[in-house]
């Protein structure tokens, strides 16, 4: 029986090691596998924070309301098979690795590269033809064939979106600056021949482990190949890091982008400021076509409204389109009424709990009335069963009410931030122990100052077994001595001992927090039976 170890060893086989932005790579990919990205409708979400829990939403309406519905959503928790709902539902580890050798036979410029019979590519064939992976060829060549300049530049824009040609600042750039830009990210003056007529040679130099695709956009492409399979109506996809050069920012039909929350994270990649990690986000948005914004940060609805306005995009912003009303929080689900031009509803109820999901659900909300005109299957019976019915595990997620165990990936300032006002607002009265673990390029010193400002909780720091890139717990203790703390912190290597004490101190509940790796870890190995 084949597993997603198998998946994931072709994936990383395949793909570089590192997050190198730009569309070139998906996109001439993609259009080898036939696009299939545009074999089905779109909401396309981008964001910081709860981009996540307003696709559940999302998605799980359109399940109600009887659509055959993908949603696509990262990172996986358990395994890779979380990334790709089909009505709700994970695919077999046998059909992404058919999918994703499918995939893999694309990026490769002969037949030798394709799988064997059992799913898995050969070594041999592996190292024969990493070497001769097309860096610069537009995806529809054939061996034999020469192409100009202009013609490369052609295919190679087709397959960007109007949102991809908007700069960070907003301006639209010219034919003649799109395919400047297009070019600082091909390795193109390496992979061209002497030719006296300026064509493209077919035949290319050894090219470099960089001109594999990433392995989000290795999946990604597998997760539009099992999407179009299974002949989808609509897809609900979540963006990865950013969203202009986002791999899943080649969607050919979106009939909606939504943007959620937005706040300094993946700085190194998206700009060091929150104007620059806006722009990217917002450059998402497609012509003529509506856009949501959940209005956080406020500051950042006037370059919203910018983005739109230079591409014609419908604006549909929270505060100033939605009114949220007789709002109630409870262990169990919120309650709200919501108001919107285009739908009303009063006491609908959520089973995503916190504060912060009355926010992601107002905004599912207003995206489904932006497109419900296009879903006439959608009513108001559906949109109540979907809001209630949708799950997001890994947030704020109650897996045992006696004692009283939360799971909470929230990994940056203001996730943590989240987390504690929900806690607050949900278990006011009650003492935690945080069990607690981040990756070391996160801000885990901010954290621990929220969780001890905020819950002034027990701590047991924790790190994720196996992964170099997590911190150590004697660091997280190192940077916990500067709070205060209802215990005097302890540090475990192992996540269940952290648990375990955790418990046995006798607190009235615990938080496993700090990284959705950890929450992935506690969850693979089944921690809590």
């Amino acid at each position: 029986m084949k597993d997603f170890d198998t998946l994931e060893s072709i994936l990383y086989a395949h793909s570089n090691n590192k997050i190198i932005p730009g569309l070139e790579r998906i996109s001439r990919l993609l259009e080898r596998l036939g696009n299939p990205q545009n074999s089905f409708k779109a909401i396309h979400i981008v964001g910081t924070n709860g981009k996540g829990s307003t696709g559940a939403f999302i998605s799980s309406v359109f399940q109600a309301s009887g659509y055959k519905t993908g949603f696509y959503s990262s990172p996986h928790l358990a395994s890779p098979g979380e990334r790709l709902l089909i009505d709700g539902e994970e695919l077999s580890a046998e059909e992404w690795i058919e999918a994703a050798n499918e995939a893999v036979s694309k990026i490769f410029t002969n037949a030798a590269s394709k799988s064997t019979g059992d799913g898995k590519l050969t070594a041999s064939s592996t190292s024969e033809n990493v070497s001769e992976i097309f860096t610069n060829v537009a995806p529809t060549s054939t061996v034999g064939e020469k192409l100009t300049t202009t013609s490369t530049s052609e295919n190679v824009s087709k397959n960007l979106t109007n949102a991809a040609s908007i700069s960070t600042s907003g301006e639209k750039l010219t034919a003649s600056s799109t395919d400047e830009n297009v070019g600082k990210n091909l390795t193109s003056s390496a992979s061209r021949a002497s030719s006296t007529d300026d064509d493209l040679s077919i035949t290319r130099p050894p090219a470099p482990k960089e001109e594999l695709p990433s392995y989000f956009e290795l999946l990604t492409a597998a997760a539009f190949v099992l999407a179009k399979r299974k002949n989808i109506d609509v897809g609900i996809i979540e963006a990865g890091l950013g969203g202009r050069l986002d791999a899943t920012n080649l969607l050919g039909k979106t009939v909606c982008s939504v943007i959620a929350s937005i706040s300094m994270d993946h700085m190194e990649y998206l700009g060091p400021t929150l104007q620059d990690i806006a722009g990217e986000k917002f450059a998402v948005v497609k012509e003529n076509v509506p856009a949501c914004f959940s209005g956080v940060d406020a500051s950042l609805i006037p370059l919203f409204k910018e983005f739109c306005a230079r591409v014609k995009a419908v604006p549909f912003v929270l505060p100033e389109n939605v009114r949220v009303e007789n709002v109630r929080i409870t262990p169990k689900g919120n309650i709200f009424d919501f108001y919107a031009p285009n739908l009303e509803l009063k006491e609908i109820m959520t089973g995503l709990i916190g504060d912060y999901q009355i926010q992601n659900a107002a905004l599912a909300l207003s995206a489904i009335s932006l497109v419900k005109n296009l879903f006439p299957k959608i009513t108001e019976d559906t949109i109540r069963k979907g809001m209630f019915h949708a799950k997001w595990p890994g947030r704020l997620e109650v897996i045992s009410r006696e004692p009283l165990i939360i799971l909470d990936g929230g990994h940056n300032y203001d996730g943590v931030k989240k987390l504690c006002e929900s806690v607050k607002t949900l278990w006011p009265d009650k003492k935690f122990a945080v069990v607690y673990a981040a990756m070391k390029d996160k801000d885990y010193t901010g954290g621990l100052e929220l969780l001890s400002e905020n819950l002034r909780p027990s701590l047991y720091a924790t790190t994720v077994p196996n992964m170099t890139r997590a911190a150590k717990p004697e660091d997280l203790l190192q940077a916990a001595e500067n709070f205060i703390w209802a215990n005097s912190p302890e540090g475990f290597n192992l996540p269940v001992d952290a648990v375990k004490k955790a418990i046995s101190d006798k607190n009235d509940g615990v938080i496993v927090c700090g990284s959705l790796y950890l929450v992935g870890y506690v969850k693979r190995n089944n921690i809590f039976g």
